[in-house]
């Protein structure tokens, strides 16, 4: 504004309009090298988030490769794979056991149905017999 009011004063108005023309080459040129500094700075950080989100999908894999690998925890030890295979075999008689229900399940159904003897009443030969 003091610039502005000595060029209206008609007083030192070619060197006022110097300087003003300098400041606002400066300030062009800084606004200039912020945009770019900025634009550096958000290409950057795109940068980093991929590195950063690469560092995390290797990690994963990399932890996920030890499962599929189909090998023993690192930290495995003996008893603990001796309980595992104990457990595993309980489960597979297990599953015999109930493929074996399965096979007889016609036999198990017959317990359902009544016997003759249920459908008299319980009455039949023991009644004779205690009659006599």
């Amino acid at each position: 504004t003091l610039g502005t009011e000595l060029i209206e004063k008609d007083e030192f108005t070619d060197v006022v309009n110097e300087k003003l023309k300098q400041v606002s080459d400066i300030w062009t040129l800084l606004f200039s090298d912020w945009e770019e500094t900025l634009d550096e700075l958000d290409t950057m950080l795109e940068a980093l988030t991929f590195a950063r989100d690469a560092k995390s999908a290797s990690d994963w894999m990399n932890s996920q490769s030890g499962s599929l690998a189909g090998g023993p925890p690192e930290a495995a030890t003996l008893d603990h794979i001796e309980a595992l295979l104990s457990i595993f075999v309980l489960h597979l008689k297990f599953e015999n056991f109930e493929r074996t229900i399965t096979a007889q399940s016609d036999r198990f159904d017959a317990f359902k149905n009544k016997t003759r003897l249920e459908d008299r009443g319980g009455e039949g030969r023991r009644k004779t017999v205690q009659q006599a």
